[in-house]
C-alpha cells in the first residue's frame, strides 16, 4: 500500500512515510533555531564591531571552520552517526549558553567576532550532518519522494520561528532570543534520540551501494574528503554548483544588509529589518513547496531542477544591478533565496545518493561547509573593492556575477549527466 502525498511525495508504505514526517520534523525545529541565529549573528557583529566590518568577517569564520573541520573528521570515524548529532547539538547548546553569559557581562568586540564566526560554523557543520545522515539512510527514489517534504518541515520552521518571535526581538534583544536557542538544541536532541527508537532499522540501512557492488574504500584519514574531492570530476562539479550560488548570493545580499545598515540606523529597526529578511524568503519557499514545487522537481528531474536557480538568480542580478531601491532588493533576494530553499536544496541533496559513505560524510563535509564558506568569503570580498570602484561598483560586480551563472549553469549539465547515468546503471559514482 503506497501513501501519496500528491504534491509533496509518494511513499512505499506507512512506515517510510513515518519515517520522512519525522526527519522533517526533526529539520523543522533545526531550522527554526537557525533562522533564529541567522539573524542575530548580523545584528550582534553589526552593533559590537561595525557595519565596515561586515566584509572581512567571513575569512574569520572561514579559518575557524578548518580546525572544526578536522575535528569533526574525526570524530565521524569513532561514533555512530546519531551519535555526532547528539553531541554537535549538545556542544552547540553549551557554547551558546557560554556567549550569553560573556556577553551579559563582560561586553566586547571580541565577542562580536566569535559569535559570527561561531554561528557560522555550527549552522554549517550541523546541517551538514543532517543531510549526510538523510543521504546515508535513503534510496534514490525515496530520497526523491521524502526530500522534498524534509523541506517542506524545514521552510516551516524558518518562518514559525521568526514569526513567532517577531514581535518580541526588539523588546527582548539578542541575548533572550540565544537563550531560546541554547534550549531548543537540547529538545533537538531529544528529538534526533526518538528517531532512532521508533524507526523500524531496515529503514536506516538506506540503498547500501558498498554492499550491492561490493566496494571497499580505506577508512578516510585527516584529510580524506579533500582528496576525495580532487581526484573526482562529479564532486568538483557538485563543489563548483553550491560554491558559485553561494558566491553569487552573498555579493547580493551584503549589497542589501550594507543598504539596510545605512537605512536603519536604529538597532530596534535593524534586528526587525533582518528578521523579516530571514522571515519572507522562508514564506516564499513554504507557499512554494504547499503550491506543488515539489511535485514541479520531481517532473523536471535532476537536470533542469539544477539548471533552475542559475537562470532566476542571473535575473536577479540583472535586476539589483538597475536599481538601489531596498524594497526591490529585498524583494529580488528574497524571491531567489526561497526559489533555491524549495527547489535547488533538495535536488542538490540527491546528488549524494549514489556516492560512498566516505563522500556522504568527509567530502560532503567539506563541500558544503569549507567550500561554501570559501566562496561567500570570496563574495565578501567582492565589496571590499567598494570604496575603490565607488559609483562603478554595482555594474561591475553584476557582470562578474553573470560571468559565474555562466560557469554555474555548465557545471550542473555535467553532475546531473553523470548522476543520470549512475542511478539509471545502479552505480556507484565514487
Amino acid at each position: 500500500m503506497s501513501f501519496n502525498f500528491a504534491l509533496w511525495g509518494n511513499f512505499k508504505n506507512k512506515d517510510e512515510c513515518l519515517k520522512f514526517l519525522r526527519l522533517a520534523l526533526i529539520f523543522t525545529c533545526m531550522i527554526s533555531l537557525c533562522a533564529l541565529m541567522h539573524p542575530l549573528k548580523d545584528v550582534v557583529f553589526i552593533t559590537m564591531v561595525g557595519v565596515e566590518w561586515l566584509p572581512y568577517v567571513r575569512w574569520i569564520s572561514l579559518l575557524s571552520l578548518i580546525p572544526a573541520l578536522l575535528a569533526y573528521g574525526r570524530v565521524v570515524d569513532y561514533f555512530a552517526r546519531h551519535t555526532v548529532f547528539y553531541g554537535i547539538c549538545l556542544l552547540g547548546s553549551a557554547s551558546v549558553a557560554a556567549f550569553i553569559f560573556l556577553m551579559k557581562f563582560f561586553p566586547s568586540v571580541a565577542l562580536g567576532w566569535g559569535w559570527y564566526a561561531f554561528t557560522e560554523v555550527f549552522i554549517s557543520l550541523l546541517i551538514a550532518l543532517f543531510w549526510s545522515f538523510v543521504a546515508d539512510i535513503s534510496t534514490p527514489e525515496s530520497a526523491k519522494q521524502g526530500y522534498g517534504l524534509i523541506i517542506l518541515g524545514a521552510q516551516l520552521g524558518g518562518v514559525l520561528a521568526p514569526l513567532c518571535l517577531y514581535p518580541f526581538v526588539s523588546v527582548w534583544g539578542p541575548l533572550l532570543v540565544m537563550s531560546v536557542v541554547a534550549i531548543g538544541l537540547v529538545v533537538v536532541t531529544g528529538m534526533m534520540y526518538w528517531f532512532m527508537r521508533v524507526t523500524p532499522p531496515q529503514l536506516l540501512k538506506g540503498f547500501c551501494y558498498e554492499k550491492a557492488h561490493e566496494k571497499v574504500f580505506k577508512k578516510p584519514g585527516f584529510f580524506e574528503g579533500l582528496k576525495l574531492i580532487g581526484k573526482q570530476s562529479y564532486l568538483l562539479g557538485i563543489l563548483a554548483i553550491i560554491s558559485l550560488c553561494d558566491m553569487i548570493i552573498i555579493v547580493l545580499e551584503y549589497h542589501v544588509k550594507i543598504k539596510a545598515a545605512h537605512v536603519y540606523v536604529d538597532k530596534s529597526q535593524l534586528i526587525e529589518f533582518f528578521f523579516k529578511l530571514t522571515l519572507y524568503a522562508n514564506l516564499v519557499a513554504l507557499i512554494s513547496l504547499l503550491l506543488g514545487f515539489g511535485a514541479v522537481a520531481r517532473w523536471l528531474g535532476v537536470a533542469r531542477s539544477l539548471l533552475f536557480l542559475p537562470i532566476a538568480v542571473g535575473l536577479g542580478v540583472l535586476i539589483m544591478g538597475t536599481t538601489d531601491n531596498l524594497a526591490i532588493l529585498m524583494i529580488t533576494l528574497v524571491s531567489f533565496k526561497g526559489i533555491s530553499y524549495a527547489l535547488d536544496k533538495p535536488t542538490r541533496e540527491q546528488l549524494y545518493v549514489p556516492t560512498s559513505v566516505d563522500v556522504k560524510y568527509k567530502a560532503k563535509s567539506w563541500i558544503d561547509t569549507f567550500g561554501s564558506r570559501v566562496a561567500k568569503g570570496l563574495g565578501s570580498a567582492v565589496h571590499m573593492l567598494r570604496p575603490v570602484l565607488q559609483s562603478s561598483f554595482i555594474f561591475i560586480s553584476s557582470v562578474f556575477c553573470l560571468g559565474l551563472v555562466g560557469v554555474w549553469i555548465a557545471a550542473a549539465i555535467y553532475v546531473a549527466k553523470i548522476h543520470r547515468r549512475a542511478v539509471e546503471g545502479n552505480k556507484l559514482i565514487c
